[in-house]
C-alpha cells in the first residue's frame, strides 16, 4: 500500500490529515492551513485526539481578540471540518472539540460598507487599464 493511501493514525500529525482532507475534497489548501497555523500558534500542535474543548475556547478567546467574530467563525468552520473528518477516519471515541463553539457577540462587530459609486468604479477600471 502506498504511503499516501494509508489510513491516518491518531499519532499522525494533524498537518498530514489536513493535506489528505484537502486532496480528497480538492480544496484550496491556503485557507485551511492559515486556520490551523493560527490554531497551532495559540494552543500548540498536538495529535488530533489530544485537542480539548478548552483548547477550542482558548483559540476563540485569543484569536477573537485580534480579528472580528465572523473571521473567527470562518476559521472555526475550517478547523471543525478537518476535525470531523479526522474523528471519523480515526474512529476516535470522542466528539469534535471545535463543534458548536459559541462566540460572544458574534456578528455584532460587523461594519457596513457603502458600495462604490459609479465614478469610483470608472476610476478604478481606468486605472487598471492604464487609462487616466
Amino acid at each position: 500500500m502506498a504511503k499516501n493511501s494509508q489510513k491516518p493514525t491518531q499519532l499522525q500529525d494533524l498537518r498530514s490529515i489536513i493535506e489528505e482532507y484537502v486532496d480528497l475534497k480538492s480544496l484550496n489548501r491556503k485557507p485551511l492551513f492559515e486556520a490551523f497555523d493560527s490554531l497551532f500558534s495559540i494552543v500548540g500542535e498536538k495529535p488530533v485526539g489530544d485537542y480539548t474543548r478548552g483548547d477550542a475556547r482558548q483559540y476563540v478567546r485569543v484569536y477573537g481578540s485580534k480579528v472580528k467574530t465572523t473571521s473567527v467563525r470562518r476559521r472555526l468552520n475550517s478547523i471543525n471540518a478537518v476535525f470531523n473528518y479526522a474523528i471519523y477516519e480515526l474512529a476516535l471515541p470522542h466528539r469534535n472539540p471545535f463543534s458548536r463553539i459559541l462566540i460572544k457577540g458574534e456578528g455584532k462587530d460587523a461594519t457596513t460598507r457603502e458600495p462604490f459609486s459609479v465614478a469610483e468604479l470608472k476610476k478604478l477600471y481606468c486605472s487598471t487599464l492604464g487609462l487616466t
